[in-house]
C-alpha cells in the first residue's frame, strides 16, 4: 500500500485531522466536563475563557477525548458564559457510548466558526493597529505641543510686552507733545487776551464823542451858561 494511499484514507476518515497543520491553533482549546444532562442531550463544559468569547450561540463544535482524537463528535453552542460551555449533542447516543462522556472527563474542542471569527478579529487586529499608529502619531504630535503651550505662552507675552512697552513710550510721548502744544495754546492765548486789553484800553483813550461838536460851541458861546 502507497503511502500516498494511507494519507488519502486518513484524511477521509478523520477528517480535521490535518486542521492544525492549516488552521489557527487558538480554534483548537481544552474543556472539562462538569456536568452530563441525564438523558445525554447536552454537556457543561468549563474552559479557558482566554478565546471563548469567540464562539457564539449556535456555532458547531467537534470535541473528542484529549488522549485519543480516533473518536469525534459533533455539537452546538447552546449558550456560553465567560468559563462555561453549554453544548449541545447532535448525536448523543453515539456520543455517549463511543466517548463514555462524564464528568471530569477532559476534552479537546474545535469550531469552525471559531476559526472563522478568529481569523476576522486577526484581520480587525491588523487595522485597527495600522489606524493606533496613525492616531498615536497624532496623539504624540498633540502632546508635544500641549508640552510647549507653556513656553509658546511665554514667547507670545514677552512679545506683546515689548510692543506694549513702545505703544505705551508712543502713547506718553504724544500725550506729553499735546500738553505741550496745550501750554503754547495757552501762552498764546494770554499774550493774545493782553494785547485785547490794551488794545480796548487804548480805543477808550482815543474814544471820541460824537457830540463833541455842541459841546464846543456851548462852551464858546456865553449865552449858552451862565459865569458864575
Amino acid at each position: 500500500m502507497s503511502p500516498s494511499f494511507i494519507l488519502l484514507s486518513l484524511a477521509l476518515i478523520f477528517p480535521f485531522y490535518g486542521w492544525a497543520a492549516s488552521g489557527t491553533k487558538d480554534a483548537l482549546f481544552k474543556g472539562k466536563i462538569i456536568r452530563v444532562a441525564s438523558r445525554g442531550e447536552w454537556i457543561r463544559v468549563q474552559v479557558d475563557p482566554k478565546n471563548a468569547k469567540f464562539l457564539n450561540k449556535s456555532d458547531g463544535v467537534e470535541f473528542w477525548h484529549e488522549v485519543n482524537d480516533g473518536q469525534r463528535c459533533k455539537g452546538h453552542i447552546m449558550g456560553r458564559t465567560e468559563e462555561y460551555l453549554l453544548v449541545g449533542l447532535v448525536d448523543k447516543d453515539i456520543c455517549r457510548k463511543s466517548m463514555g462522556l462524564a464528568s471530569g472527563t477532559y476534552l479537546k474542542f474545535y469550531s469552525e466558526e471559531m476559526e472563522r471569527n478568529m481569523t476576522q478579529a486577526l484581520e480587525l487586529r491588523s487595522i485597527l493597529l495600522k489606524k493606533k499608529l496613525v492616531v498615536g502619531g497624532r496623539v504624540r504630535k498633540l502632546d508635544k505641543e500641549l508640552s510647549t503651550h507653556i513656553e509658546r505662552v511665554a514667547e507670545v507675552n514677552e512679545r506683546y510686552d515689548v510692543l506694549r512697552k513702545e505703544l505705551e513710550s508712543k502713547w506718553q510721548g504724544e500725550l506729553q507733545a499735546l500738553e505741550e502744544d496745550r501750554l503754547s495754546l495757552l501762552q498764546k492765548h494770554g499774550d493774545g487776551q493782553r494785547d485785547l486789553d490794551e488794545i480796548d484800553l487804548k480805543l477808550e483813550r482815543y474814544k471820541i464823542d460824537e457830540d463833541v461838536s455842541s459841546l464846543d460851541r456851548w462852551s464858546l458861546d456865553s449865552r449858552l451858561y451862565y459865569k458864575r
